[in-house]
């Protein structure tokens, strides 16, 4: 069922949400990458459905259908956590499982921050990073030929969000996942260049200024985790997945030998029935 949510900022947020069809299993509610929207999760929340879970999938504020404010502030990453926990209060969830792709997963690191003592039941982090990973004008890891002109046009003033044409919801499924040039694309297509930068400044921030206070809440984490990293992903190198595994406790590594970074498109099935039997096991449902 498609729904609004009015974030307190005035944004508004446009999100999915079909309660479970078995009380005993949670809602899991996904978080989408950089640069996509809420499509990308669709068949792992088909198949969700199907097994009796609850499921929950939106377009994060500058993405897709939802609100795309202009000033930098906005995308400031605690702003991201702070509208997931409004919508899970708005919609009265308590059993719930966060299932973070890329940009997700580091949204969820500022949420395990700000919301340290009312986690949800288990934390999926997909291809993840609790760390900004990038060099200056080497964002995503791409050349500074490609990173450094782009940068200064939105600078400039010239590539903003109020000239960046809105097209339709776009089925990101559709696509050649294991290209490079669709990754590129599918950053580039639906959401503007200039959202994407503040974002990652926003993801660089936090990652500075929080350090410590980042690393001590996930040592601190008590809930179920699972870590998923792809072998062949070239915009998060597997070491973050590996080191996001050492920090918090008793978590579960899973590394996919031939996912690049869209495992959620690449291969939902084998991702989906990881996330299911994990869930199983550390919930016991």
């Amino acid at each position: 069922m498609k729904r609004k949510i009015k974030t307190k900022d005035g944004l508004t947020l446009l999100y999915n949400y079909h309660t479970p069809k078995e009380k005993k299993k949670p809602t899991l509610l996904y978080l989408h990458g950089l640069g996509g929207n809420w499509s990308e999760w669709e068949d792992c929340l088909n198949l969700a459905r199907k097994e009796g879970y609850g499921s929950l999938v939106l377009d994060m504020r500058g993405h897709g259908l939802s609100s795309v404010p202009e000033d930098s502030t906005y995308y400031k990453l605690e702003n991201f956590a702070k509208d997931i926990r409004e919508i899970v209060k708005k919609e009265k969830i308590n059993n719930y499982v966060l299932v973070g792709h890329s940009f997700g997963g580091s949204v969820m690191v500022v949420y395990c921050s700000l919301f340290k003592n009312i986690l949800p039941k288990a934390l999926v982090f997909v291809e993840s990073t609790y760390k900004y990973p990038y060099k200056k004008y080497r964002e995503m890891n791409r050349s500074p030929l490609l990173c450094y002109p782009l940068r200064k046009l939105v600078d400039w003033g010239l590539l903003n969000n109020k000239n960046y044409p809105r097209p339709h919801e776009m089925q990101l499924k559709f696509f050649p996942k294991e290209n490079i040039l669709f990754q590129i694309f599918d950053e580039f297509y639906h959401t503007s260049i200039k959202t994407i930068f503040y974002c990652l400044d926003g993801a660089r921030e936090f990652s500075e200024f929080n350090h410590d206070e980042i690393l001590s809440s996930l040592k601190s984490v008590k809930t179920p985790t699972l870590i998923i990293g792809g072998a062949k992903d070239l915009i998060i190198d597997i070491k973050w997945s590996e080191d996001l595994h050492k920090l918090i406790p008793q978590s579960k590594l899973k590394i996919f030998a031939n996912a690049g970074h869209q495992l959620p498109l690449e291969n939902p099935r084998d991702l989906s029935l990881e996330i299911f039997s994990f869930l199983k096991t550390s919930l016991k449902i």
